[in-house]
């Protein structure tokens, strides 16, 4: 079954209705439809540090007013220009973390604070994000009290891995698959399944392998950059993964673009 994805959302009304549809929506129940027809299905819950360029994510809130939307995540602005208006920095939010000396949000928002007694209001870290209905995108979401938020009343945000699924691909995904849609999963690890399978070598082989193959700069960027921490995670996944797998997550990605 699936709904409208205005559907989600009812503003300062917080209709009954609405808030069952996304607590369906969060648990797979149901998926929701864009205004284009296609379908978006409901996959891992996220907190706000683990958030990485490419992944689509559903975002919802029920503070001062009640609705969930649909995005792609670009990336989190630097503090250099006001309102995230320099465009993106790091292409994820644990990259800005560890560029900043910070373990978690909290952190990340002190230096924030830091940077604006120096700099002024506004120069702060903002999520980048791409509406998938409208298309529009931006720095929308910034942070507040730890978390990202969104709007004047500061409405903390609640996010879900989604994947697209629509009648020609939808049923066939499976929850693994829904949890790696994006770019993360769609171009890099289907590349790293081929060449390497399911045991990925140490940090300076992979940055060896990325130049003398001539690998995309944004999988060159994610090699030189990623932590052994991050290369050991990226290897859970692969181990998840088929080759069947690795080509319908290609298959995913570009019904969405």
């Amino acid at each position: 079954m699936s709904i409208s994805l205005h559907d989600l959302s009812s503003g300062f009304l917080k209709t009954p209705e609405a808030r069952k549809n996304v607590a369906d929506f969060y648990a797979g129940r149901i998926s929701v439809r864009l205004s284009n027809g296609r379908e978006y299905h409901a996959g891992a819950k996220l907190n706000g540090t683990q958030l990485v360029k490419g992944m689509l994510v559903a975002a919802a809130y029920s503070s001062t007013n009640q609705g969930c939307d649909l995005y792609e995540i670009l990336g989190v602005s630097g503090t250099d220009q006001k309102y995230g208006e320099g465009g993106v920095k790091y292409n994820s939010v644990a990259e800005a973390l560890r560029d900043n000396k910070a373990s978690n949000l909290t952190q990340l928002q002190a230096v924030e604070d830091d940077v604006e007694k120096e700099k002024g209001y506004g120069h702060g870290f903002y999520l980048w994000v791409r509406d998938l209905d409208s298309r529009d995108q931006g720095p929308w979401f910034y942070l507040y009290r730890g978390r990202w938020a969104r709007g004047s009343g500061a409405e903390p945000l609640s996010f879900l891995q989604v994947s697209p699924g629509n009648r020609s691909f939808g049923s066939n995904v499976s929850v693994k698959l829904q949890k790696n849609a994006g770019w993360f999963g769609a171009t890099l690890l289907p590349v790293l399944f081929d060449e390497f399978g399911k045991k990925l070598p140490d940090k300076t082989k992979l940055l060896e392998w990325a130049k003398k193959t001539k690998q995309s700069p944004d999988i060159q960027q994610w090699v030189s950059r990623s932590t052994p921490v991050e290369i050991r995670e990226t290897e859970k996944y692969l181990k998840t993964m088929s080759s069947r797998e690795s080509r319908i997550q290609r298959k995913a990605w570009w019904l969405e673009r």
